[in-house]
Parts: structure tokens; C-alpha cells; sequence
């Protein structure tokens, strides 16, 4: 992971969005943004096939950090090896 690269997307207004496959039936989507000078995480495991029903988002967490490297670290824990290119 590019954590320089990240921060400045992350900075200027990027949202970035990445999956982490926990096992073949478990892919996590993980959404990153910059609001208000808190970097968020959005991350949910979505187990089926229409986007609109709420019971198919598993394990759905908003968190936030007023630290670029607690999130790194948060992300590093929970998603070892993560990509974000």
C-alpha cells in the first residue's frame, strides 16, 4: 500500500474503494474517504444478490479517525494485506 499516494487521494477529495476476500464465500468492500478532517472507513461483507436489501449487508462498520495512521493501522488489523493501489 501506497499510504503517501492514499493520504493525498484521500485529501483531495478522492473516495477510494477496494475489496479485501477474507475466504472463497467472504470478499469485504471497503470504501475510504476524507470528510471534515476525519478519515472514514466504510467497510460490509454483502452476501447476496440485491443491493437494496439491508439484511444482505453482514458485518457493516463506519469508522472514524482524526488520525491518518490510526486508520492505517486499523486497516492493517482488521484487513492484513489489504490492497489500495
Amino acid at each position: 500500500m501506497n499510504e503517501k499516494k492514499l493520504f493525498k487521494q484521500l485529501k483531495n477529495g478522492k473516495k477510494v474503494t477496494t475489496y479485501y476476500k477474507l475466504s472463497d464465500q467472504i470478499t469485504y468492500t471497503i470504501h475510504l474517504s476524507y470528510d471534515s478532517s476525519v478519515f472514514i472507513v466504510h467497510s460490509y461483507n454483502f452476501d447476496g444478490d440485491d443491493v437494496m436489501v439491508e439484511e444482505y449487508y453482514k458485518d457493516e462498520k463506519i469508522t472514524e479517525f482524526l488520525d491518518f495512521g490510526a486508520m492505517i493501522n486499523h486497516l492493517e488489523s482488521k484487513f492484513p494485506n489489504v490492497r489500495i493501489d
